[in-house]
Formats: C-alpha cells, sequence, structure tokens
C-alpha cells in the first residue's frame, strides 16, 4: 500500500515549503501506518504544506500553537491523538488553502459541504461523507492533491 502513495507523497513534498529532515521522513511513515488519521497529524501536516509551520516544530508544538484553536475553522475542539473525520479535515483545507465552494459551500459553511466540494473538485475520491474517517494514507493524498490544486491555481 505504500508504494502505491510513494508518487503523490513525492510530489507533495517536491511542492511543499519545507525541507524534508528526518522528522519529516518519521512522521510521514508514521501518517502512512494508521488506519485512522489523527487531528494533530493531519493539521501538522497541512500547516507544514502552507508554511504555517515549519519542520524545526515538533507536531506537539504547532498543536499547542494553532491546534486547540479549533473556532477558527468553526468546529469544536479536538485531541491531537483523537480521529479526524473527513469533513473536518475538508473544512480546515477549504479554509487554509482558500479552496472556493459551490452555492452550498458559500451560503454555509462547514464540514458537510466541505466534504462534498473536495470530493467534487476532485480533491478526494470515494464518499462524501462528512463523518467517516480517513486513513494516513488518504490524508496524505488529499493533501498532495491540494497542494498540486494550489500549483495550479498559481499558473
Amino acid at each position: 500500500m505504500k508504494l502505491s502513495i510513494l508518487p503523490l507523497v513525492l510530489m507533495f513534498l517536491a511542492g511543499a515549503a519545507f525541507s524534508l529532515s528526518a522528522q519529516s521522513n518519521e512522521t510521514i511513515d508514521l501518517i502512512l501506518s494508521r488506519d485512522v488519521a489523527r487531528t494533530g497529524e493531519a493539521l501538522y501536516m497541512t500547516l507544514l504544506a502552507t508554511g504555517l509551520a515549519t519542520d524545526a516544530e515538533s507536531q506537539e508544538d504547532v498543536y499547542n500553537r494553532i491546534g486547540r484553536d479549533w473556532a477558527r475553522w468553526g468546529l469544536s475542539p479536538r485531541a491531537a491523538n483523537a480521529p479526524i473525520l473527513f469533513g473536518e479535515y475538508a473544512f480546515v483545507l477549504m479554509q487554509v488553502f482558500e479552496i472556493p465552494g459551490g452555492v452550498m459551500y458559500r451560503l454555509m459553511p462547514g464540514p458537510r459541504y466541505a466534504a462534498r466540494e473536495i470530493v467534487y473538485q476532485g480533491l478526494a475520491s470515494g464518499s462524501q461523507a462528512a463523518d467517516r474517517t480517513i486513513s494516513g494514507e488518504e490524508m496524505l493524498r488529499i493533501l498532495g492533491n491540494v497542494r498540486v490544486w494550489q500549483q495550479e491555481q498559481q499558473l
């Protein structure tokens, strides 16, 4: 399974605004091994990709600095080791990367319509169900797709 995601992870890392270190390698390996992605890891990798966090910071530092303030994204607080739901992750991605949404997302922004929008835009595949958990591999794949989308928007 790791081999199928390897090209996407490499593409994500090549376009990311951080340098690859031993800490990044260990984090990616750990995330890929997870059947269910965790909130702290999802937030850490997302913020690394946007430059809102640096590779010099630990996942715990980033979560303590930003992750406890879920209200900025309109979400209820989550523990760093709690599973992240697809809708929550989609909503954070929509907010952080400023992904424009459709009519329903603009009228009622939140996890439900963010999940639908991420799938509709081809950034994720599978179920649009906002309340489903995602694997670490799926989380990295979606993040890689969002990074590619972001780079295409800058052209």
